[in-house]
């Protein structure tokens, strides 16, 4: 439970779609379930534009600083470098408002 204050997108484009979502997916779980200043992090996938984008909220700034000092964070990196298609995109945006969201609970 938070209130969301940062929110982030990150473009990752693959050469092999399957594959980097075989080696990205293990980590949301650990995501989820030991990070409490991450509200999401999602996962989506554009077959189109062979890319996934990931949606992340977190409650501050030190809460990404955990996370990507994470020994899983450094792991799906790891798994992902075969997979990637190019340079990420990654944008850190402050949020504006709570959009509507009122997190009651961890999702």
């Amino acid at each position: 439970m938070g209130t969301p204050t940062i929110a982030i997108l990150a473009d990752i484009p693959a050469k092999d779609m399957d594959g980097l979502q075989e080696a990205t997916v293990p980590a949301l779980n650990d995501v989820h379930s030991k990070e409490p200043g991450n509200l999401m992090y999602c996962l989506g996938r554009n077959d189109k534009e062979n890319k996934f984008t990931f949606l992340e909220l977190y409650t501050d700034m030190a809460a990404i600083g955990v996370h990507g000092k994470t020994d899983y964070f450094k792991a799906m990196g790891k798994r992902q470098r075969p997979f990637l298609g190019g340079k990420m995109a990654v944008s850190i945006l402050q949020t504006c408002g709570n959009g509507g969201i009122t997190a009651t609970a961890k999702m």
